[in-house]
């Protein structure tokens, strides 16, 4: 029997001039989920990221401390959306998604790919 993921994002902007705003709960289910987390040693360069084909979604850890530039690619060619050094990502695919690229500037970042 397949698991159940759910990821649920929630927030508040507070300070502005009207008070504040709430962010969500915005929330991304998978009823056919699998158990899987991937921790990476990155390389320079180029790394290919296989996306489980139960997958709907992954969230990119990275080290609290990180100043290596990372980009997330589509394929070897694209010139990247650069990606927070520290704070996590979180990425919603579509079921097609096979594989994308992290490109790193530097080897040896511990990366924690957490898939729902």
């Amino acid at each position: 029997m397949p698991a159940t993921s759910q990821v649920t994002i929630t927030g508040v902007k507070a300070g502005l001039p009207f008070g504040s705003e709430s962010i969500g709960p915005l929330t991304i289910l998978n009823t056919a989920s699998g158990d899987a987390v991937t921790d990476l040693s990155s390389l320079n360069g180029d790394n290919t990221i296989a996306v489980p084909s139960w997958a709907i979604g992954v969230i990119i850890s990275l080290p609290a401390g990180n100043t290596t530039a990372l980009k997330l690619k589509g394929a070897s060619g694209d010139t990247g959306v650069s990606l927070h050094l520290t704070n996590p990502s979180v990425l919603s695919l579509p079921a097609s998604q096979t594989t994308f690229i992290l490109n790193v500037a530097g080897a040896g970042v511990a990366i924690t790919f957490m898939w729902f």
